[in-house]
């Protein structure tokens, strides 16, 4: 039985972000306890007894009262790790303190700058000194496993984060803002934001962070596990509850409704194809690649000439029977992806 991690999506924001391209509403506030319902009978449905982690994401988890939070988690197994991801504007003592009663042992808080030109630029409702200080809470209140999330090239400006908060994180997701269709932000340069990349590297580098994965940074021992199941498709298995979450379970990759009214009466999933044994095998390659650790030889038997190829332009490396992309490598990823798939 391969290991299972639980995904629960929680799909309210105080306010929408311009960026934000999750299913998520900043108007149904009144809904919650109905949602809570809902989704209460989907996990119990499922009759899972055992996880190895549980993330509960969204939208803003940390919108959930203490009663509401604690409905949901009288319905979940006990797991080695579980992750709440919050607001810095929504994090209370009191919700810290609760959260450590459930078992909740790690938090990722959406930071996403230190910049206040650059929050604004992206329709935050939190300052830079609001995300410190709700770092530093976390920390006092108990929390020793703490990710920020960064997002990067929104505006021309050097990257900035404070010396002080590595004193309390332990982890750091730093993406690269994507501009979807109908979204009203401005690309900056390429080169700008390369360098911006290259700036987030090397700080959190220094600072004793280290990349294991493209986007994805942590000091030794406190990668997310949860994100180690997602990108190991062949050996792990997950199952997502709520609004528009998806799973992959028993060689069948499923997704829940993202229709509001349809998931609140009970009708939670959409779909249930198989997945084909080709395409596993190409999904497997792609999310190895993007790790440090990389993907195994034995997967890219049918691409040795490809592989020689990228060896010797050096954005590729053999390592321990693993195939993972060089610094160098890692800013042309997609192209290593395209080659080796």
């Amino acid at each position: 039985m391969k290991p299972l991690s639980i995904y629960i999506h929680i799909p309210f924001c105080e306010k929408k972000c311009a960026y934000c391209d999750f299913v998520s509403f900043d108007n149904k506030a009144s809904e919650i306890d109905k949602y809570v319902d809902a989704l209460c009978n989907e996990i119990k449905s499922a009759g899972i007894k055992v996880a190895e982690t549980v993330f509960i994401g969204g939208g803003t988890p940390s919108l959930l009262t203490n009663d509401q939070l604690s409905e949901i988690f009288k319905n979940l197994p006990e797991a080695d790790e579980i992750t709440i991801e919050a607001n810095p504007n929504s994090i209370t003592i009191e919700k810290l303190q609760h959260w450590r009663t459930l078992g909740i042992n790690r938090i990722s808080i959406g930071v996403q700058s230190f910049d206040d030109t650059v929050l604004r630029t992206l329709g935050r409702i939190h300052t830079s000194e609001q995300a410190v200080s709700a770092v530093k809470l976390a920390y006092k209140c108990g929390f020793r496993n703490i990710s920020i999330d960064l997002i990067h090239s929104v505006t021309n400006a050097a990257i900035k984060i404070p010396t002080e908060i590595f004193k309390y994180i332990t982890h750091v997701s730093a993406y690269c803002l994507i501009i979807e269709a109908g979204k009203h932000f401005k690309p900056i340069p390429e080169q700008h934001s390369i360098r911006q990349q290259k700036q987030i590297e090397l700080i959190l580098g220094i600072n004793g962070f280290e990349k294991y994965e493209v986007s994805n940074f942590a000091r030794p021992g406190f990668e997310c596990r949860h994100n180690l199941a997602y990108w190991q498709p062949q050996t792990h298995e997950y199952i997502g509850f709520g609004l528009a979450a998806h799973s992959f379970l028993g060689g069948r990759r499923f997704s829940n409704t993202s229709d509001f009214n349809k998931y609140l009466s009970g009708s939670f999933q959409d779909s249930f194809p198989a997945v084909r044994n080709e395409d596993l095998l190409t999904e497997t390659i792609m999310l190895g690649l993007r790790t440090t650790r990389g993907v195994a030889v034995e997967f890219l038997k049918h691409k040795l000439a490809e592989i020689q190829f990228l060896e010797s332009l050096k954005l590729i490396k053999r390592t321990g029977g693993c195939i993972s992309a060089t610094p160098k490598g890692f800013f042309v990823l997609n192209a290593i992806i395209e080659k080796l798939t």
